[in-house]
């Protein structure tokens, strides 16, 4: 859930808070512990796929964006 404020007059990329928490499939065991969402599931999307859908949808590129996918045991890239 993000903040109404920070998610209408903040800056976008609040919208990757998020993105913190967002394990997948192929990620190891004590990663997809860290996870509190069922986005390890079949059908959920991979992380790359949440990037790209984002920058479909907001028109905001994230080539250059400089950001790391991380939970209380580990950082993912």
């Amino acid at each position: 859930m993000l903040d109404w404020e920070m998610a209408t007059i903040g800056d976008p990329l609040m919208d990757w808070q998020l993105a913190g928490i967002w394990v997948q499939a192929d990620d190891p065991p004590e990663v997809q512990a860290a996870g509190v969402l069922p986005t390890n599931l079949p059908g959920a999307l991979t992380r790359a796929e949440m990037v790209k859908r984002y920058e479909e949808k907001s028109g905001i590129n994230l080539e250059n964006f400089d950001f790391t996918f991380s939970s209380d045991s580990s950082v993912l890239q």
